[in-house]
């Protein structure tokens, strides 16, 4: 999932 700095762990994973 491609997510913010912040989303980023609550997706568990993504882009930064």
């Amino acid at each position: 999932t491609k997510a913010t700095e912040g989303e980023f762990l609550a997706e568990g994973g993504g882009v930064r």
